[in-house]
């Protein structure tokens, strides 16, 4: 299991971190028990969190879901997902949260990005992350966001177009309304 591994290779660090009376790392079947029992997992993901948002960080952070491939049951249908905060630049995700099987990912970004410092940040993600409470939330906590503007969203669309590129017509999307 590749958690052990990780440990064994970061033994030193931790026993000082986590004030450890011994140095041997627990066994790969330690992790796999301990992470079957989901109020454990949870609070593992938060200590992974917090200890990968130590030290320095990129300018950048991904904001993006991504599917648990191999978890699901014949009797289950549907997959979890799981909407994760990664630092572009440092090359760590920094915080994560189950999205379960039903649900989208908007339903989880304000709980991921509370988990994280995002002053001083830019944001980015994919167009369903373009929504008005998340980018508040955003530059509320004094970061920045990038998100895409896609032509299914039209009235978002020709507004965007009528006061960014205002002398460029799009049949498309027929003629701008006036910015009020």
């Amino acid at each position: 299991m590749e958690i052990a591994e990780w440990a064994k290779h970061r033994k030193e660090e931790l026993v000082k971190i986590l004030r450890l009376e011994w140095s041997r790392m627990p066994h790969h079947n330690t992790y796999r028990r301990i992470l079957a029992e989901k109020m454990y997992a949870e609070e593992i993901e938060r200590l992974v969190g917090e200890y990968n948002q130590r030290g320095d960080h990129g300018q950048v952070y991904a904001m993006d879901g991504k599917a648990m491939l191999g978890k699901r049951r014949d009797s289950e249908t549907g997959t979890e997902y799981l909407l994760s905060v990664y630092d572009v630049e440092q090359a760590k995700v920094l915080s994560q949260v189950e999205v379960g099987r039903k649900e989208n990912e908007i339903t989880k970004a304000s709980q991921v990005l509370k988990q994280v410092e995002i002053a001083q940040k830019v944001v980015t993600g994919d167009a369903m992350h373009t929504q008005r409470g998340v980018s508040r939330q955003i530059i509320e906590a004094g970061g920045d966001y990038v998100w895409p503007v896609k032509e299914n969203q039209l009235h978002f669309t020709r507004i965007f177009r009528a006061s960014l590129l205002p002398n460029i017509p799009n049949p498309a999307l027929g003629k701008s309304p006036p910015i009020s």
